[in-house]
Order: C-alpha cells, then structure tokens, then sequence
C-alpha cells in the first residue's frame, strides 16, 4: 500500500493532497477510508499476533514461579 503514503512529490510533480483527490476519483471515498484503515490497524494486529504467540510461554513461567512459592 506504498500509494498511500507517497513522498512530497509524486512522479508527475503532483502534492501528497492531489495524489489522494486522484485516488478518491478513483476508486471512491469509501475504498480509500478502508484502506487507510487498514494500513493504521495492520501494526496493531501484528503486536496483537506477537503477543498470543508469546502467552503460552509467559503462563508456563507463571506456573513455574507460583510452583517455586
């Protein structure tokens, strides 16, 4: 989803805001809200991710540490 983000500048000499008016035209206002949704919770769904992967581990430590007390 790099067209999203694109720098200052895009190829055509073009700003930031004329490259979303260009996509908005497009493809319309409710697909570029969703992808710009998308793009924000991806980050948040790969941290989530991360840390189910690393419950199991963390409740086997748990259970270690109140075993020991």
């Amino acid at each position: 989803m790099s067209f999203l983000f694109l720098d200052d500048e895009n190829e055509k000499g073009g700003t930031k805001m004329e490259s979303w008016m260009s996509l908005i035209s497009d493809v319309g206002f409710p697909i570029v809200v969703t992808l710009y949704l998308l793009h924000r919770i991806e980050g948040k769904l790969d941290t989530l991710n991360e840390t189910i992967l690393q419950l199991p581990d963390h409740l086997t430590s748990q259970r270690l540490n109140k075993k020991v007390m």
